[in-house]
């Protein structure tokens, strides 16, 4: 498997990212934080989109090595879901006029989580679908503004995500298939949700 991760590091402009990885076998030297250390992954590191007219965003791996992600490719309006083995055409799953982004796959593999609004900041939503991107369906409806950072719980029935209400950011929990979502949070100021805990 190994790293994804998305960079403008062609020097194509802030605004025009790429995905790499870094492959799972991948070691360092030494303490791995010097110069040196770096140069030994770089060398290794595998290029998995090349579109010079996008920004491809919010890599996320499937159980196995397709990777998930959200593009502004193909003159699209906001961005649209992709998923991608290495070394193949990116395949686009989920299209509308709205901007679609922060894709995650489902512990199994069998779902995606995403994010779905636009062009006002306070209509985005969370929806599920199929891994073919079918089958797509909205999960909250609460009027909390901002929404992003989905993450499935390890059961994979649980959705946790950052929300925005009346400018305060927190995290929130609601069940995939529906019902009100519960605060977590109250400082206001989360950035993002990381990962829900593996059982060991």
């Amino acid at each position: 498997m190994g790293l994804g991760f998305s960079s403008p590091r062609t020097g194509l402009g802030l605004d025009r990212y790429n995905l790499y990885r870094v492959p799972a076998g991948c070691r360092t030297p030494g303490d791995g934080l010097g110069v040196s250390g770096a140069a030994a992954c770089e060398a290794q590191i595998e290029s998995v989109t090349d579109a010079p007219d996008a920004a491809d965003v919010y890599p996320s791996w499937a159980p196995g090595v397709r990777i998930l992600f959200a593009s502004s490719r193909g003159g699209v309006t906001g961005f649209d879901i992709y998923s991608v083995l290495p070394g193949e055409t990116p395949r686009r799953l989920i299209a509308s006029v709205r901007t679609d982004w922060f894709p995650r796959w489902s512990p199994d593999g069998a779902r995606v989580a995403f994010v779905s609004g636009g062009p006002d900041a306070d209509d985005f939503q969370i929806y599920v679908a199929d891994a073919d991107g079918s089958n797509v369906r909205q999960v909250t409806t609460d009027a909390a503004a901002l929404k992003g950072f989905p993450v499935w719980s390890p059961d994979g029935t649980r959705l946790a995500y950052v929300a925005a209400v009346d400018g305060a950011r927190d995290v929130f929990v609601i069940d995939v298939a529906g019902g009100a979502p519960a605060r977590l949070t109250d400082d206001g100021k989360v950035i993002a949700v990381g990962d829900w805990a593996r059982p060991p």
